[in-house]
């Protein structure tokens, strides 16, 4: 017998379709601790990559989508920024030290 999708409406529409126990199916039902074990396995295999992601993001200029080679550049205030912090460290521990030493 052929099956088209008129058949098969019509078998659903009758309600002539067999009914599959959930039982009989091969279908498992999940419980809670398998839901956990998914999760965890699957945060396991990349616990970090969204940060690293995120900070690239923030650091970096977006990828050129036409020459996927090239390297993705500094952000002028990733510069800006990680000037005026190493600076600002620099002349802590200057200070630091220049009042040790007397």
């Amino acid at each position: 017998m052929e099956i088209t999708p008129e058949h098969a409406l019509y078998l659903v529409q009758s309600g002539m379709h067999p009914k599959i126990p959930l039982e009989d199916s091969g279908i498992q039902t999940p419980s809670a601790a398998r839901i956990l074990e998914g999760f965890r396995a699957r945060f396991d295999k990349a616990s970090d990559a969204g940060v690293w992601k995120r900070l690239s993001n923030a650091v970096l200029e977006p990828a050129n989508r036409f020459d996927v080679k090239t390297r993705r550049q500094l952000k002028q205030e990733a510069i800006i920024l990680g000037t005026l912090v190493l600076t600002s460290l620099g002349l802590t521990l200057y200070f630091n030290l220049n009042a040790i030493a007397r």
